[in-house]
């Protein structure tokens, strides 16, 4: 008789999480390329829609497969993740981004790669042009990043990843639940940095799968100058908050100051010089009200 093929171990359940707002072609490319991943049935797709007003809502009736969840508004990528991560029923949780298409080997490489390191914390897809492997930026570095857009100096490529951004970072839901789930006082940013940081003190490894290959498709945009200004006085009060919780209230309070001041100035230099006064102005005012993008702030 001949021997009976052996059986694959059966991997974790996972789920899928996307927060998609205003990108419904973008979302349309993901989720065609899920599905036509190698063994689709070893995950779930959650797509919680943060209150777009475009075509991204629709997409539910192209897209029987995906669980869709609609918020009435935007509250923040952090309480979408919330919502996502709560709904799920998976052991594992792929974060990914609404701009990413995957390889249909990607999500089954990214589950094997987490199953079989029980010391990693998480793994994540390797992107070509590679990310950035960042360190994680003191408080003088998240301001500069707020003002200027420069990146602390990256790290030498290894097998161990600081800081990237959860393109498509798979993670164990045990651990998301343990950190008592996305913090929200990050409202839509600076959550991959807070979940990188928390991994890293817990001394857990994030690592690059190479097998699990994918491509994050950037569109151009056309920004007003007030959703320009929700967004920006957003990453400054995020960022006061991660700084707080990690280096203290005084450092909080102080980025914050720092933040208002610089809004300040930068509001009266647009009036003097007459350019792009809208949004400077509208950030000023956000910044000093303390504006986030968490379901309080008006329409964007």
């Amino acid at each position: 008789m001949p021997p009976m093929p052996e059986e694959k171990p059966s991997l974790p359940k996972t789920s899928v999480l996307l927060a998609p707002f205003n990108c419904a072609e973008a979302l349309r490319r993901c989720l065609r390329a899920l599905e036509r991943s190698e063994n689709r049935e070893a995950f779930e797709v959650i797509v919680v829609d943060n209150g777009s007003r475009d075509g991204t809502p629709q997409l539910e009736s192209e897209f029987p497969a995906a669980t869709f969840l609609k918020l009435p508004r935007h509250f923040g990528l952090a309480k979408a993740r919330n919502i996502g991560a709560r709904t799920a029923t998976g052991e594992f949780l792929l974060l990914l981004d609404p701009h990413v298409e995957v390889e249909p080997t990607t999500v089954p490489r990214l589950i094997e790669a987490l199953h079989g390191a029980p010391q990693t914390g998480a793994a994540t897809a390797v992107f070509e042009p590679a990310q950035p492997n960042y360190p994680l930026p003191t408080p003088a570095d998240l301001y500069r990043l707020w003002r200027s857009g420069v990146h602390p100096a990256p790290k030498p490529a290894g097998p161990d990843l600081e800081w990237v951004a959860a393109w498509a970072l798979i993670v164990r839901k045990e651990f998301v639940r343990g950190m008592n789930y996305f913090d929200e006082r990050l409202a839509n940013h600076w959550g991959d940095l807070e979940l990188c940081w928390q991994l890293r003190h817990a001394g857990k490894k994030i690592l690059p799968v190479p097998e699990a290959r994918a491509c994050y498709v950037a569109e151009p945009e056309d920004v007003p100058p007030d959703v320009r200004a929700a967004v920006s006085a957003d990453m400054a009060h995020s960022a006061a908050a991660y700084v707080a919780k990690h280096h203290g209230a005084g450092a909080g309070l102080s980025f914050r100051l720092k933040a208002v001041l610089a809004g300040a100035v930068s509001a009266a230099g647009a009036v003097l010089r007459a350019r792009d006064v809208r949004f400077h102005t509208a950030r000023c005012v956000g910044l000093l009200t303390g504006q986030r993008i968490d379901g309080s702030q008006g329409s964007i």
